[in-house]
Order: structure tokens, then sequence, then C-alpha cells
């Protein structure tokens, strides 16, 4: 996973972690789950962005872009299962799909080891055969 429950407490309080992902008052192992699922389907539609331009899923460790839109997404998603779609969390969700539009079309660049984007094969062009 690129992001856990520990760097969204960083944007988030524990508090608010917890009312939305949890039935009780506390991190249970049932609220961790969902917090869990909430990250992996951050992180599948990162992939899902960025596959055409690098190999998903990306290794460890992440870029700290990677791992920002990864909270970011999943803080979203923790809310939507929450059905909240306040002002803050469409702003959220606004950012996340700016981020990962511009990091598709290559406008931003993540620094990873292995990018996709870089040729199996090349392509030679000649003149020589010019005419033929």
């Amino acid at each position: 996973m690129y992001s856990d429950k520990d760097e969204i407490i960083e944007r988030l309080s524990e508090i608010e972690l917890i009312d939305l992902a949890s039935e009780t008052t506390t991190l249970d192992a049932a609220a961790l789950a969902v917090i869990v699922t909430c990250i992996e389907d951050a992180d599948d539609e990162i992939d899902g962005y960025i596959s055409g331009r690098y190999t998903t899923p990306l290794t460890s460790p992440y870029p700290a872009m990677i791992v920002r839109i990864s909270v970011e997404l999943a803080i979203v998603n923790l809310n939507k299962k929450r059905n909240i779609f306040s002002e803050d969390v469409l702003d959220r969700y606004k950012w996340v799909k700016d981020m990962l539009e511009k990091i598709a079309k290559g406008t931003i660049t993540i620094d990873v080891e292995d990018d996709a984007s870089t040729p199996d094969r090349i392509e030679i062009q000649s003149n020589e055969l010019r005419g033929w």
C-alpha cells in the first residue's frame, strides 16, 4: 500500500478517522479493515491513472506525491462510505484527480526507479533509404 493509517492520521485526527471508519469508539479490527480497503481502492485508482507511464504497482520507497495522493484519496473513500460529500471532501477529490491526470499526461513526473516510459526497444530512422 502506498499509504497507511498513520499517514491518514497526519492529515485527520485519530478521532476523525474513528468517526469515518469505525462503528465503535476505537480503531478496532473492523475499522482497520475498512481503512485498508479504502487505501487499496485509492491505490488501485492511482495505478489505473499512472500505469501508461509507470510500471505499477510502484515499488517502495514511494514518491512523496504518490503517498499524499493515496492518503487524500483514501480520506475521500472513507467519507464516501459515510455518504459525506462536504466541500472539503470534494476539494480533496478534485485535487487528487488533477494530480493524477497531470502525472498520467507527464506534466508532473514522479521519481521512481522503474518507469514504463523507458522503451524496451528503440526506433531508428534513417534517410539513407529515401526514395525506395
